[in-house]
């Protein structure tokens, strides 16, 4: 079970300097951040050990990104989801998917795009093959999480040998997985015939709109 980072990989240069320099995070446009940044290297020692703070912490979400993007053929490590803006959750989730055992189980809480984004589409085509046993999808609104913003929506995802996953979206607080109307369940073949072209999660508030998706 775990908990991955929710972190881009690469460098958000606001929240950079926001703790070090609000002046540099709180420039009007990122043309006149960049000059701001450069203008760092001609200033007082604090600025010029700034600037090449910054210059190393790029270098090192640079090489992050570029480890993270190596295809398979080049003994990538995330064939499936180094793709695009990457996000450590995405690599937790496929390395977990990777060690777990063939008849073991794997849980984690990541956000939602997991199963919707399509960046991560290769990711959710694999678990829902056979992998992926329920999906309960939460939106912040009664702040579970104090820390996240009320409109996030995040997952628990649960990983192991299963013909059907059991799935519920739109969820609040855990009390609401009891109530069984919530849930709806899916196949492999379900999954290609409701998102042929993305095989993504199909999005439904209850098992009679599953249950019409699918008939439709």
């Amino acid at each position: 079970m775990g908990n991955p980072p929710w972190e881009r990989i690469k460098l958000q240069e606001e929240e950079f300097f926001a703790p070090r320099n609000s002046e540099i995070a709180d420039a009007a446009n990122k043309s006149v951040r960049e000059q701001m940044i450069e203008a760092l290297k001609h200033g007082s020692d604090y600025d010029k050990q700034l600037h090449e703070d910054f210059i190393k912490a790029r270098r090192s979400a640079e090489a992050a990104s570029a480890y993270a993007h190596l295809k398979k053929d080049e003994r990538g490590r995330f064939p499936l989801t180094g793709i695009g803006d990457v996000n450590t959750y995405t690599l937790f989730a496929e390395t977990m998917l990777q060690i777990k055992h063939e008849e073991g189980r794997a849980g984690f809480i990541v956000p939602t795009g997991i199963a919707t984004n399509d960046s991560t589409k290769y990711f959710f085509a694999e678990i829902s093959a056979s992998n992926l046993v329920s999906l309960y999808d939460f939106e912040n609104k009664e702040a579970i999480f104090s820390s996240v913003h009320r409109m996030f929506k995040f997952s628990l995802v649960s990983l192991g040998k299963s013909e059907f996953a059991d799935i519920c979206f739109f969820l609040t607080n855990t009390d609401q997985l009891a109530d069984i109307r919530r849930h709806f369940r899916l196949a492999r073949d379900e999954f290609i015939l409701l998102n042929p072209n993305t095989q993504t999660c199909p999005v439904s508030r209850c098992e009679k709109d599953a249950e019409l998706t699918k008939k439709i």
